[in-house]
């Protein structure tokens, strides 16, 4: 992520489930302070762990909706 984060060219982050719980600090921190690149958790090969609720989570930080 800190390579990605470098390259002015890279507009999105795709992260697994394992690697965003992994760096979760790093990640918030990110979305806390920094437009770009966009950071998008995506379930891994064993599935989602709730994706549903940690997309209305990722909604209500970044765009103020409540789903």
């Amino acid at each position: 992520m800190r390579s990605a984060k470098a390259q002015a060219d890279i507009a999105v982050v795709m992260l697994t489930e394992k690697i965003t719980a992994l760096i979760a600090e790093e990640v918030q921190a990110h979305k806390e302070g920094a437009a770009m690149p966009l950071l998008v958790t995506v379930p891994d090969r064993h599935g989602s762990a709730d994706m549903t609720a940690a997309i209305s989570r990722y909604l209500a930080e970044t765009v103020g909706i409540h789903i």
